[in-house]
């Protein structure tokens, strides 16, 4: 099976046992965020503007000490 970039970084994340994934959706992100659907591991929480994205990706490192990813264009 051959996989898109998408697919790849997904299975690249969930390796690095990242459970968190913070962003705005649309754009050129949909084929990410497809395959980000697809990963029940992964979690994704949109946000209302992309300068909270890696605050809340920062915040939950401080409180967790766990890697969260921030999405942006």
């Amino acid at each position: 099976m051959q996989l898109t970039g998408a697919q790849a970084l997904v299975r690249i994340l969930v390796g690095e046992r990242i459970g968190l994934a913070f962003g705005i959706v649309g754009g050129k992100l949909m084929p990410l965020l497809h395959a980000l659907s697809n990963e029940p591991t992964l979690r994704y929480v949109g946000v209302r503007h992309e300068a909270a994205a890696p605050m809340m990706a920062a915040a939950v490192f401080a409180g967790s000490g766990q890697m969260a990813l921030a999405l942006g264009e």
